[in-house]
């Protein structure tokens, strides 16, 4: 299999850093990011790690959890290298952690999609299956 299957082109210059480059076609989008894990600090409160899909986010913006509807100002954001690193902005493709002033770890439940505040209806579109998705707020359930 070795003789059959060459090595892959490297010049000696490329950098391991250079041939992971993030995605950047995705970042003129509404935000979409899924909540990988979060965990409690005691100065910032609840640091929710991120993978971002679609869109920025940086300091300052408004973000929305799907599940609970819930607003929150973004104080910090950054990177892990290999611990926490503050950086500007987050923008497709890229892993990172984000603190909002969220108090009660239960607020950020993983597997939570992240989006704008000021996304209308709440829609975002999956790459993965080339589909669109509304959030929905829950109706209460009527007896007949």
């Amino acid at each position: 299999i070795i003789e059959r299957v060459p090595p892959p082109n490297l010049s000696p210059n490329a950098s391991l850093l250079a041939s992971r480059e993030t995605d950047t076609s995705n970042n003129d989008k509404y935000l979409q990011a899924l909540l990988v894990d979060s965990y409690y600090d005691q100065f910032d409160g609840v640091v929710c790690l991120i993978r971002v899909f679609d869109g920025t986010v940086k300091t300052g913006d408004t973000i929305k959890f799907a599940s609970h509807g819930k607003t929150y100002q973004v104080a910090k954001c950054g990177i892990m290298n290999p611990n926490r690193t503050e950086t500007d902005v987050l923008s497709s493709g890229m892993v990172g952690w984000v603190v909002c002033g969220i108090r009660d770890p239960k607020e950020a439940r993983v597997g939570d999609t992240l989006l704008m505040a000021e996304d209308p209806y709440g829609l975002f579109y999956s790459s993965l299956c080339n589909k669109y998705y509304f959030f929905l707020k829950k109706q209460k359930k009527t007896k007949i």
